[in-house]
């Protein structure tokens, strides 16, 4: 039993269903960095949940994205 095997017990699990459909994780982990970024901008902002900007501070939005460590990147 290697490091990372499937019969690691770290790994026990991994291919285990989900606890919610992919789309209610995504959208109700997304609203802890939008109320950050509210905080940063002390702005009430409208979130656009279909496409993902903030609707009425464009300027708002340069925070949804973070610029990676060299020489990681998101595909």
């Amino acid at each position: 039993m290697g490091s990372g095997s499937r019969t690691d017990h770290r790994y026990a699990g991994a291919r285990a269903r989900c606890n919610c459909h992919v789309v209610t994780g995504h959208l109700s982990s997304s609203a802890a960095p939008i109320a950050n970024i509210a905080l940063k901008t002390n702005c009430d902002l409208e979130w656009d949940w279909r496409r993902e900007p903030f609707s009425n501070d464009p300027g708002a939005n340069q925070y949804l994205q973070y610029n990676y460590r060299v020489p990681y990147k998101l595909a």
